[in-house]
C-alpha cells in the first residue's frame, strides 16, 4: 500500500509540474488551472501500471438515488455559507459593503473539467484504494494530507497557515469519505461535491490567503468532519476484512 501511495504522490507531483510548465509555456489564463488535472492523470496511470490491484474507477452507480447527487452538491454550499458569514461577523475589514465576487465566465467554465480532473485520481483512484486495505479514518488522512500538497501557492503563507490548511483538506476528505464511501467513491459523485466546494470558495476567495480566515475556513470543516464520522462510525471505524487485504495486496 505504501509503495502505491508514494508512486501516486510523485506521478501526481510530476505531472502538476508539466501541466504547470505547460500553461506557462502557452500563456492560458490562470481561470484555466490545468494542473487540476495531474490526479486524474495520476489515477489513470496507476489504473494502467498496476492492473492486476483489481480496482478499477467507478463512474456512477445505477443504483444511487438522485437525492444523493443533490446532497454532494449541497453540502457543500451549506458549509461554505456558513464559513461565509461567519467571516463576515468575525473578521475586520470584510462586509457586504466592500465584498466583491470574482469569478470569470472561463473560470466557471472551467471548473466542472477541473474537479473531474481532481476527483479521478483523489476519490476515485487513491482513497478508495485506500479504503480497502486501511481503516476509513485513514483513507480519509491520507488523501486529505496529499490533496493539500497539490495547492502549493498556498506555501507561500506560512507554516502555520500550512497546518489549518492541512486540516481544511484532510477535514472536506473525511467529509466525503462519509458521503462516498457506501457508494465505491463514484467518480460523479466526489465531482459534484468537489464542484459544491468550488462554487461555494468563490464567495470566498478575496480573503483565502488570510491566516485568520483560514482558522475559521477549517474549523467550519473539522466540525463538519466530526459530525460526519459520529454520525457515520462504520465507514471509519471499521476495519478492512483479510479477503481485501489479500486482494489489495496480491
Amino acid at each position: 500500500m505504501i509503495a502505491r501511495v508514494v508512486v501516486f504522490a510523485v506521478v501526481t507531483a510530476v505531472s502538476v509540474v508539466v501541466f504547470g510548465g505547460l500553461q506557462q509555456a502557452t500563456g492560458l489564463r490562470v481561470d484555466i488551472g490545468i494542473p487540476q488535472l495531474a490526479p486524474g492523470v495520476a489515477g489513470l496511470l496507476m489504473l494502467l501500471i498496476f492492473r492486476k490491484d483489481g480496482h478499477p474507477l467507478t463512474w456512477v452507480r445505477a443504483e444511487t438515488p438522485p437525492k444523493r447527487y443533490g446532497l454532494a452538491l449541497a453540502m457543500p454550499l451549506g458549509i461554505n455559507a456558513v464559513v461565509f458569514m461567519l467571516s463576515l461577523l468575525l473578521l475586520q475589514g470584510f462586509s457586504l459593503s466592500s465584498y466583491r465576487l470574482e469569478a470569470s465566465a472561463l473560470m466557471l467554465l472551467w471548473m466542472p473539467l477541473g474537479a473531474l480532473g481532481e476527483e479521478i485520481g483523489w476519490r476515485g483512484y487513491l482513497q478508495k484504494r485506500l479504503n480497502v486495505q486501511t481503516s476509513g479514518r485513514a483513507a480519509a488522512v491520507i488523501t486529505g494530507v496529499l490533496w493539500t500538497f497539490l495547492h502549493v501557492h498556498f506555501f507561500a503563507n506560512g507554516p502555520i497557515f500550512m497546518l489549518f490548511t492541512t486540516l481544511l483538506f484532510v477535514s472536506m476528505s473525511i467529509v466525503m469519505q462519509a458521503v462516498l464511501a457506501d457508494q465505491d467513491f463514484s467518480v460523479l459523485l466526489a465531482t459534484l461535491f468537489h464542484i459544491g466546494i468550488n462554487i461555494g470558495s468563490l464567495l470566498l476567495v478575496t480573503i483565502v490567503n488570510d491566516l485568520s480566515f483560514m482558522v475559521i475556513f477549517s474549523l467550519v470543516w473539522a466540525g463538519a468532519a466530526g459530525a460526519a464520522v459520529a454520525l457515520r462510525r462504520e465507514f471509519f471505524f471499521k476495519a478492512p476484512s483479510g479477503a481485501q487485504i489479500a486482494s489489495a495486496s496480491a
